[in-house]
């Protein structure tokens, strides 16, 4: 078998090599997100081509096989994976954010239960009391309770395609022109 098409990623001091089945066209599974389900010593993997590997990190045998291997979004790219006691939580930068169901622990069977379209390309989601999204409409970063479809912070800084990192609460920045910005402190969700 040729790892080199094999992703590796590193947890806890050891680099896996997983064994990721390639959808028609596709010669690499490239990881856009990451979750690890500590309950289940689960590995979730989301895709650049929409993709979620879920792998079994207590397995001793090496390269690590994906227990599941789903298309969840067809068309872009997952951007985040939320484990909630009620499935999965994926987002994707085409907009949608989906919720699965996990049939079964053993023969792991991803079913798609719930799926909206914001008009919001999503970069990221965190489910607190209410699901709240984050990403870009047109020039503006915005952050979005959904469950109230209230816009809870909208930042001007010129789109998606800029340089940014966020964290919930507490910052936004962004590069522009070789500059580093950041909006003044203003109130946002869950404070």
């Amino acid at each position: 078998m040729d790892r080199s098409k094999s992703p590796s990623v590193l947890i806890d001091r050891e680099t896996l090599s997983l064994h990721s089945p390639a959808r028609a066209g596709e010669t690499k599974f490239l990881v856009t997100s990451l979750a690890v389900n500590q309950e289940t010593n689960h590995l979730l993997l989301g895709s650049r081509v929409g993709t979620l590997g879920i792998y079994d990190l207590s397995s001793i045998v090496r390269p690590l096989w994906a227990l599941s291997h789903t298309l969840v979004h067809p068309t872009d790219a997952i951007t985040s994976i939320l484990l909630l006691k009620s499935g999965i939580l994926t987002t994707s930068r085409n907009g949608e954010y989906s919720h699965l169901s996990i049939s079964s622990a053993l023969n792991i069977c991803l079913t798609k239960t719930h799926s909206l379209k914001p008009s919001l390309v999503i970069e990221g989601a965190r489910q607190l009391d209410n699901l709240t999204l984050w990403g870009f409409r047109g020039k503006h970063f915005m952050v979005i309770n959904q469950a109230s479809q209230h816009e809870a912070h909208s930042v001007e800084c010129g789109g998606a395609h800029r340089s940014w990192t966020y964290r919930l609460n507490e910052y936004f920045v962004w590069t522009k022109a070789g500059k580093v910005h950041s909006p003044p402190p203003q109130p946002m969700l869950g404070r």
